[in-house]
């Protein structure tokens, strides 16, 4: 827990995410390209602590044995609570006035970058994304789900919501499909307003191979796997990578050595700057081996507000802060091309 005590908040149930993101985070970009200038949020990166031993529930695997995230909130016995960033215009900045908690398990386990108010009282800020991700072996690469992991109230709402899984049910009597169910295969889909930009997203209606050819951030960010072997001349060139912010900011983290996700975000360091990739042009020595248990993180991305109080979800069309955000994901570019 990042705090002594227990700061005060306006009342309002914190979830996992804004009802607007949850309903819109999967929307294809339509119509014409929007502007992505003055875009400003602050996020975090949290890497979960987990049990893996049987007893604690922590062994999951697929159909195919390949090792999983455990389904078990007791198999997550915690998290290394990372820094709070500001994004602004391509820049990244440390927020040292916002701060991580997460309330009790009899609260609902729910967690939150927080802030002070005007009147000195902790406030949590508007959740516009909460995502977990894992890296779980060369053969189950990058795994999504659209909630936290670690709370189990967030994997069931996730079940009964999300359309789409990485594993299908064999059959009625498979019991094991709805463990797996919260998540999918890391995927990727195209844009007629951005030819050859990949957007990164968790749902069915991508595909599990980028867009373009020859992408530079391939196998910096995202995994050999997922290169586009196609034997097609009609294929772009890749010309960038984009789409669900939590994911692309946990393919940067991966970086990282264990429990330092925060140090790939350094602004000193500037690996990630105005849409350049400046890190690593290899794969991230902190994907799991063979013999390793999947890592993963919790990337949590919030608007510059304090939630409000209020029981209503917020317009997505016409919330100017929210719409930055979304323009950003799924009309701008994340990581350009070129420069890994």
């Amino acid at each position: 827990m990042a705090t002594h005590g227990r700061p005060a908040h306006n009342g309002r149930q914190h979830g996992a995410s804004s009802k607007a993101a949850k309903s819109n985070s999967n929307r294809a970009p339509t119509g014409s390209k929007s502007m992505t200038s003055n875009v400003n949020f602050l996020f975090i990166v949290n890497e979960f602590q987990v049990d893996f031993e049987p007893a604690a529930g922590g062994f999951q695997v697929d159909q195919w044995r390949n090792p999983m995230p455990p389904m078990a909130s007791a198999a997550y016995r915690g998290e290394t609570v990372g820094a709070v960033f500001r994004y602004h215009n391509g820049t990244i900045s440390r927020a040292p006035d916002y701060l991580w908690y997460r309330r009790e398990p009899t609260q609902g386990g729910h967690g939150g970058i927080m802030g002070r108010d005007q009147q000195g009282n902790y406030q949590f800020l508007e959740v516009y994304k909460t995502q977990s991700i894992f890296a779980c072996s060369a053969h189950l690469p990058i795994i999504v789900s659209n909630c936290d992991a670690s709370v189990v109230s967030d994997r069931d709402v996730t079940r009964r919501t999300n359309s789409s899984a990485f594993m299908q049910r064999g059959c009625d009597c498979d019991s094991a499909y709805d463990g797996y169910y919260p998540w999918s295969l890391l995927n990727f889909s195209a844009s007629a307003a951005a030819p050859g930009v990949s957007f990164a997203r968790l749902d069915a209606e991508g595909v599990p191979f980028v867009v373009g050819k020859n992408p530079s951030w391939i196998p910096s960010l995202v995994p050999g796997v997922f290169r586009n072997t196609r034997n097609d001349h009609g294929i772009p060139r890749s010309q960038g990578l984009s789409g669900e912010l939590p994911i692309v900011i946990a393919l940067m983290a991966f970086h990282s050595r264990a429990n330092r996700a925060s140090d790939v975000f350094d602004p000193a360091e500037r690996r990630w700057h105005r849409g350049a990739w400046d890190g690593p042009n290899t794969a991230p020595a902190g994907y799991p081996l063979s013999e390793n248990n999947p890592r993963g993180f919790l990337v949590q991305v919030c608007i510059d507000r304090f939630e409000d109080g209020s029981a209503e979800p917020i317009d997505p069309i016409n919330d100017p802060a929210y719409q930055a955000i979304y323009n950003l994901e799924w009309y701008g570019i994340l990581v350009r091309d070129g420069l890994a």
